[in-house]
Parts: C-alpha cells; sequence; structure tokens
C-alpha cells in the first residue's frame, strides 16, 4: 500500500475503476435490473474527480438461457454446430466481422478519460454503435438459429434438421437477393412466445457473438448468480412447451424430469464457463433435490465439475421472505483429493449433489422391482363440492340405510398428524367406477354432487379432461390400483406427504385417503416398524425434496428405492410396542403425531421430567437396533442422540453412524439393483 500514486484509498478506488471496466459482465432478461446493476458498480467504483466507467458494452440484455454460445452455431446455421449436409449453400464469414468485434471490444475496455478523445465518453458510446453495425448481420443470424429449433423445441431428428435445411435457404436469399422475406418469417413465427407474456418477442442473448473477446479464451474465469425461481411443473405455462422442451434438449441433452428453471441456469452457466473456470450461485434449495438435481447438479457432476463449497438449506435472511435458499460454489478445474471443501461451514473431503458430505458410495439410487404395488399417493379427488361433515353424512345414512354404500370417512394429513387418534374429521362422496345410472340411485349424494361438482366440471376443457366433464360424478383419480392393492386388508400405513415428522401411522383400509397421504399396501408390524426408523428418514431426507422447512415425501424416491430387510421377529415385536404404546400416549394426553414428535426432537424435554417421551426414544432406539439386526448390520454403533441433519434437529443417529448407514443402504441398493 506504499507504493504507487495517492493514498492507499485512491489506489483501490483506481485498481475499482479498472476491474470495473475490464473485468466485469452482467445479464439479465429485465432491462431495469441492467440499469441497477449500473448504479451498484457506480457506488462501488465510486471517484468524486472522475467519470464513471463506460459499461454498456458489458450489460446485457436477453434471455440467458436462450442464444448461441458457439460461433459454429451460426457457420452450420444449425444447433448442434455441425453442417448437416455435405454442401452448404455459400460460406458464412464469422471470422471478419469477429475480429473487428474483438479489435472494437479491446478499446472499449478501459476507464473513461475525458482529457483522452479516444477514451471519452462520446467516443465509446461511437465505438459501440461501431460494434453493432459491424455485428448485426451475425445477430440477425444467430436469431434465426435459435427460432428455426425453437418452434421444435430442439427435438434432434428429421423434423429438425428439416427446419435448419430450410434456414439455410431462408439465408442464402436473404444474403444473395436482400429478400429476408422467408427469414424474417422464420425468425418471428420462432421467437413469437406461445403463452401470454411481457414478450412480443424472445429476446435471446448470443453469448459467443456479444462477448467474442471473452469466448476467444474459451469463456469466463468465474460467474456468480442468483437464478429466478420457477417451478418445473409451471415452466410449460409461464414459457410455453417449446421453451420447456428447448430447455430439456439443448441445455439439458435430452435428460427429462421435471426440473426447477434453476437447473437449466447451473447447466447454462456452467458451459459457459472457461476449462478451469469457477461457479457460485445462489438458488432455492430444490437444486440439491430430485429432478431438479438430477438434471442440473447431477449433469454437470458427471461432466467433471467439481462442488468445493455448499449450503444445503437455510431460511432467507429477511423476515419478509419466508423460503430457504442454497448455495453452490464449484469449478470444471481439477481439484485434488487433499484440498478441503466446505459443506454448511465444516470442512468434508468431498461434496455431493445433494450438497452434503459424500461418503464412500457414489451415484443415485434406483428403483427396485421388490417394492413396486406398495406404496401409493391417495385419492385425487378435486372438488369440495364431494365432501361433507361428520354429521350431515350420518344424517344421510339414517335417512336411507343404502347411501352407506358411497359415503366414507375422508382422511388427509392433516387428520392423520393433528388428531389424537388419527381420525378423519370428514367424510365424502364417492362414487366409485359406477355409470351415471347407478350413481344417480343414491338420491341424497347424487343432488349434491349435482349442485357442487357439476357446475365448475362444465367449465373444463373436454379434451384435456374428458373424465371431468363426461365423467363428472367420479374422482379425478381414484386409485384404483391402490384400491384393489388394499382391499382384504382390514388396516394400512399411511404418512403424511408434506410433514416434518415423516411418520407411519395405522388406519383403517375403509376409508377414502387424501392425495396428501402416502397409502401403503401392508398390514405388517414389521413394516411399520422400519418405515418408523431412522434408516428410512435418513433416506427419505436424502433422497427426497423439501417444501420450506417441511419433508416432502415421495412414493417413487423414499419408498421404492430403499432396499428393505426381510422381515423377523424382532421387528414384528417392536412394531406392535411402538403402535400400542404410542397410541396410549397420543390419547391419554390428547396429543397429534406431530405435536408428540416435537416434544419426542426437542432437547429440552429431559427425560427425567416427562416419562412419557423418555419411554418413546426408547422404543426408536430399539426400533433402530431391530432395523441394523434385520440388516445384519449390529457392528454399527447407533449413539443416539439429538443430532442436526438439513436443519432438522431429531432424536436420531449421530453424524458418522447417518453417513456409515446411508453409504450401507446405497449399496444395499445397487447391489439388488444390479442383481435383478
Amino acid at each position: 500500500t506504499g507504493t504507487g500514486i495517492g493514498t492507499p484509498k485512491q489506489q483501490e478506488t483506481d485498481a475499482l475503476r479498472k476491474v470495473v471496466a475490464q473485468c466485469l459482465y452482467g445479464a439479465d432478461i429485465n432491462p431495469m435490473a441492467i440499469e441497477m446493476c449500473k448504479l451498484s458498480l457506480w457506488l462501488v467504483s465510486l471517484d468524486p474527480k472522475q467519470p464513471f466507467s463506460f459499461v454498456d458494452d458489458k450489460m446485457l440484455v436477453g434471455n440467458s438461457l436462450l442464444g448461441i454460445t458457439d460461433l459454429a452455431q451460426i457457420r452450420a446455421l444449425h444447433i448442434n454446430g455441425k453442417v448437416t449436409s455435405t454442401e452448404t449453400l455459400f460460406d458464412i464469414d464469422t471470422d471478419g466481422p469477429i475480429r473487428r468485434a474483438i479489435q472494437i471490444r479491446r478499446a472499449l475496455a478501459s476507464e473513461i478519460d475525458n482529457d483522452d478523445p479516444q477514451r471519452s465518453a462520446r467516443r465509446k458510446q461511437q465505438q459501440l454503435l461501431d460494434l453493432h453495425e459491424v455485428t448485426g448481420e451475425l445477430r440477425t443470424w444467430a436469431d434465426a438459429v435459435i427460432a428455426a429449433g425453437l418452434c421444435l423445441g430442439g427435438k434432434p431428428g428429421k423434423a429438425l434438421d428439416a427446419a435448419y435445411a430450410n434456414l439455410q435457404v431462408a439465408v442464402e436469399q436473404a444474403h444473395s437477393t436482400g429478400d429476408r422475406t422467408m427469414l424474417d418469417d422464420i425468425i418471428r413465427r420462432g421467437l413469437t412466445p406461445t403463452v401470454e407474456t411481457d414478450y412480443d418477442l424472445w429476446q435471446p442473448l448470443h453469448w459467443a457473438l456479444e462477448l467474442p473477446d471473452v469466448f476467444e479464451n474459451g469463456g469466463f474465469d468465474a460467474i456468480v448468480g442468483n437464478p429466478p425461481f420457477l417451478g418445473g411443473q409451471k415452466i410449460t405455462g409461464a414459457m410455453g412447451t417449446e421453451v420447456r422442451d428447448w430447455f430439456i434438449n439443448v441445455l439439458a441433452r435430452g435428460s427429462r424430469g421435471s426440473a426447477d428453471l434453476v437447473a437449466y441456469f447451473l447447466l447454462r452457466a456452467t458451459s459457459l464457463l472457461r476449462r478451469k473456470g469457477t461457479l457460485g450461485l445462489i438458488a432455492t434449495n430444490t437444486v440439491a433435490q430430485g429432478d431438479t438435481r438430477e438434471v442440473g447438479l447431477d449433469t454437470m457432476a458427471a461432466d467433471g465439475f467439481t462442488i468445493t463449497r455448499a449450503i444445503q438449506s437455510r431460511s432467507w435472511p429477511a423476515a419478509s421472505a419466508n423460503l430457504e435458499y442454497a448455495a453452490v460454489w464449484g469449478t470444471r478445474a481439477a481439484v485434488g483429493d487433499d484440498v478441503p471443501r466446505v459443506a454448511d461451514d465444516i470442512e468434508v473431503r468431498r461434496i455431493s449433489t445433494l450438497l452434503e458430505a459424500q461418503g464412500r458410495a457414489e451415484g443415485n439410487p434406483v428403483r427396485l422391482a421388490e417394492n413396486s404395488g406398495i406404496a401409493f399417493q391417495g385419492c385425487i379427488v378435486l372438488g369440495m363440492g364431494f365432501v361433507l361433515d361428520p354429521e350431515e353424512a350420518q344424517e344421510w345414512i339414517a335417512a336411507d340405510p343404502r347411501n352407506a354404500e358411497v359415503l366414507f370417512p375422508y382422511l388427509n394429513g392433516e387428520d392423520l398428524n393433528s388428531r389424537p387418534d388419527a381420525s378423519a374429521s370428514r367424510w365424502v362422496i364417492d362414487f366409485g367406477e359406477m355409470t351415471e345410472s347407478e350413481a344417480s340411485s343414491f338420491a341424497l349424494p347424487w343432488n349434491r354432487i349435482q349442485t357442487a361438482v357439476r357446475p365448475e366440471r362444465m367449465t373444463k376443457d373436454a379434451v384435456k379432461y374428458p373424465r371431468m366433464v363426461h365423467e363428472w360424478w367420479k374422482f379425478w383419480n381414484a386409485r384404483p390400483v391402490m384400491r384393489k392393492a388394499i382391499f382384504k386388508l382390514p388396516e394400512v400405513l399411511v404418512i403424511a406427504l408434506v410433514s416434518k415428522t415423516v411418520m407411519p401411522m395405522r388406519a383403517p383400509a375403509y376409508q377414502v385417503f387424501s392425495h396428501k397421504l402416502g397409502v401403503f399396501a401392508t398390514a405388517s408390524m414389521s413394516d411399520q416398524a422400519l418405515l418408523s426408523s431412522s434408516l428410512h428418514w435418513l433416506w427419505t431426507v436424502k433422497y427426497t425434496s423439501t417444501m420450506r422447512a417441511d419433508i416432502n415425501y415421495s412414493p417413487s424416491d423414499a419408498f421404492l428405492t430403499f432396499p428393505r430387510p426381510n422381515p423377523t421377529r424382532a421387528l414384528e415385536e417392536i412394531g406392535q410396542t411402538l403402535d400400542t404404546e404410542r397410541r396410549e400416549i397420543m390419547l391419554r394426553r390428547e396429543l397429534g403425531l406431530t405435536k408428540l414428535y416435537n416434544l419426542v426432537h426437542d432437547p429440552n424435554v429431559v427425560d427425567a421430567v416427562d416419562r412419557d417421551i423418555a419411554r418413546l426414544r426408547q422404543i426408536h432406539v430399539e426400533v433402530d437396533l431391530a432395523c441394523l439386526d434385520a440388516y445384519g448390520w449390529g457392528d454399527v454403533a447407533t449413539q443416539h442422540g439429538f443430532h442436526i441433519y438439513r436443519q432438522l434437529t431429531r432424536w436420531s443417529l449421530s453424524p458418522s453412524t447417518r453417513v456409515e448407514l446411508l453409504d450401507r443402504l446405497l449399496e444395499e441398493n445397487q447391489r439388488r439393483a444390479t442383481a435383478g
């Protein structure tokens, strides 16, 4: 700090002005966000004696997920960057304009000096206009490359190749004769949103064309950002089927799944990095969960990306936002095994795509055939007109005993977790798969749904929703496969699909189970013990998703992949003990499942003071021990206590035991999948 011109503070300011002028780039789909970014940069590098650095050439407006990333895509007039025919109609000269563009951009990359005519703000503005003129024709062709493929969602095949063959004809026609009719039509049709948006045309951001000086050197050294959140189920509605398919086929290279938008931002950002580039993104915590993880982080890791630091899930610091966020840091460079990583502020050996310490076992679990036909989501009724109070249901049955054939208790997740007896608080009209003639013979229920269900369903599109319109007296999905599986069972195990508890309960099988419940077609006490164990809870939390601070139990991710041990007498006995003693405590103390387990997992509730809770904790220790014995893993020390995993404090297994057991479970899953 004692060398150079001026005070240390002035030297720092000068350095910041150079960094802003030469090193930083920004992109956003919203022009106002770009203006705010400029203001922020000005405040950071403010020198009251000097004008603000010129950054208009570095702040880019456009859709960063659309656009070319390689000049070869313009040369080939194809999104895959490869010429699809042995002969092209003409050679596209990208080299000349790009060389000139790079020269202009290098001249722009300096601080403004109004005493130097070549570095004045006016001169830089003119240089930017020159830059746009030099790349104008290439920009049009790049738009056309995106537009021609976007109509087909970028799906590889003959139709896509034919669309790009037509584009070659259109570009040749525009280039040789000046007739842009065909080219403009391709651009207009391809970039016009198919859903209602704020944009008349999508505005692709052509990274390789906008910043040729950056991509001449292989891409960015580092990328930081906070991508917008949009759930995977909502992308089509917000952007259209074509754009969603484009993300899948072009950004994710065909990797399908209901991934949130953040997964595609991760893939795009990684593709823009140079070979040893680094990345740091803040995102929602779904980035490390389910399909979003598989499409995003899993693909990046398979391509050689190494996660060096991570925050798996934390509450957003501002009280005004009720959400959980995650953060990912990583690099495309090789990272030695001796280089420490940091996961949630703890130094670890490696970090998995789940953004937590990675054990020795690698890969994702697969669904096991042995678990099929057991776990189901409950019925999707879709219409509150089907639902009625218990008193009214009993009045209808009293009026006509036949009504008992179509009136049933309607159990949902809130009832299961909040009522001491886990009973249904409401009833539901269920005609099953009856014909209209059969259903209408039940006068009171039929009259109710005619007035409370039919009018709403008649507003639906009969092509998209034929059942809702043509069979309006039936549930949207009555889960006939589930009903067949549980038909002969007196009881089943049910679990709330969204909860902190992740704990199954036994329930009479004759009820109608809401879509907010997972239903297991088993009455086995052994299964109850297994599904109530710490092993199942840890597996669920690791491989399923969250909804804010709750666990979003997915039968396909949590149960179908879970390698179950063979039933044992010890599991059967402890399952019976758990069910009997827990029910007695809940009824005696009038506690629902959630409130009860809040006490179990509360370190402030001392065993010596609350004997019921102490007993329940001990039962769960015995459940875990019986599970370990069933697997043949009696060598594992459980070390039960209050431990934190994924921000949840639980009476559970120790962290070291958790890592070991998750490794063993994954290895067992992979062994069974291979053997099967």
